[in-house]
């Protein structure tokens, strides 16, 4: 059972009336949740606590957040959907300034939502995020088994590659591992 939220502007209080009572009824047989990244932002978020308190049985959550304010929303939904969660794909789409330690906070706390085993997971990030973020979140999965772990990077600054050969490879949290992203040579 899927349900893909697409929206326009309509009547915002009627769209939310409405699917809090779809979920209210049919929340508890929902298993697969994706959000578009056209999806109205502030919709998104709401139906976003509304699902959190009807759909316990999520196995698939596929999201773009492209605001760091709203993000623990995002993290409040992995933790709350825990180990019934299989497939997770996050898009950000976040920009924030080198100093800002926003980013950082998100990853470490994704690490530690994290359900103990994923079939799937795919971080896509299009913006620059440090060696020293990459190596906190890499350092901070090691009780978490990956099957399939998939990162998109929009710009790699510093080389990761030391990171993932020593806390994926060696410690075995992913059994197969892609990584794309387009380095900056500086």
């Amino acid at each position: 059972n899927e349900y893909v939220f697409r929206s326009e502007d309509e009547d915002k209080n009627l769209q939310i009336e409405s699917i809090q009572l779809l979920f209210q009824k049919f929340g508890d047989y929902l298993e697969n949740i994706g959000f578009e990244s056209i999806v109205n932002c502030e919709l998104k978020y709401r139906v976003l606590e509304i699902i959190n308190n009807y759909c316990k049985r999520i196995k698939f959550f596929d999201i773009y957040t492209s605001s760091i304010q709203k993000a623990h929303i995002v993290l409040d939904s992995v933790k709350i959907f825990g180990q019934n969660l299989n497939y997770l794909s996050i898009s950000a789409f976040i920009l924030y300034s080198k100093d800002d330690e926003s980013m950082i906070e998100l990853f470490l706390r994704l690490a530690h939502v994290l359900p103990c085993k994923l079939e799937y997971l795919n971080l896509s990030c299009s913006t620059e995020i440090t060696k020293s973020v990459w190596e906190v979140f890499l350092k901070n999965l090691k009780n978490i088994f990956i099957k399939k772990f998939l990162f998109k990077i929009s710009i790699l600054v510093d080389d990761i590659l030391p990171y993932v050969k020593e806390y994926i490879i060696k410690e075995n949290i992913a059994e197969y591992l892609a990584i794309r992203g387009y380095i900056e040579i500086q």
